[in-house]
């Protein structure tokens, strides 16, 4: 387990940036700004770029990925086989937050 606490300008959404992790678990939690996340699962889409060691990229346009509006205090937990691009709003907006990362091991019965 360790957390990141991560400050960075938004983004517009990109087709091509759909993250996965296989191996970790991604907890987000927003400390300053508003950002968009955008959540699917990845079975049956098209690899942009491979897993490098942890994270994966996948093809995903709006239609059939979910908003996930993010605003200081809330949080949104990635499991590994969800797909999520945070950070998505106005380019002129900034955001502060905190990224926890849970190995899965931890997690099994």
């Amino acid at each position: 387990v360790y957390a990141m606490i991560q400050g960075y300008n938004l983004h517009e959404f990109n087709a091509d940036k759909l993250e996965n992790h296989r191996e970790f678990v991604d907890i987000q939690l927003l400390l300053e700004g508003v950002e968009t996340i955008w959540w699917r699962t990845v079975d049956g889409l098209e690899v942009t770029e491979a897993y490098t060691p942890d994270i994966a990229f996948f093809r995903s346009g709006k239609e059939g990925s979910v908003p996930l509006p993010l605003a200081p205090g809330y949080f949104a937990l990635f499991l590994p086989e969800e797909g999520h691009q945070p950070g998505v709003g106005d380019p002129a907006d900034r955001v502060v937050k905190m990224v926890v990362k849970i190995h899965r091991s931890l997690l099994e019965a």
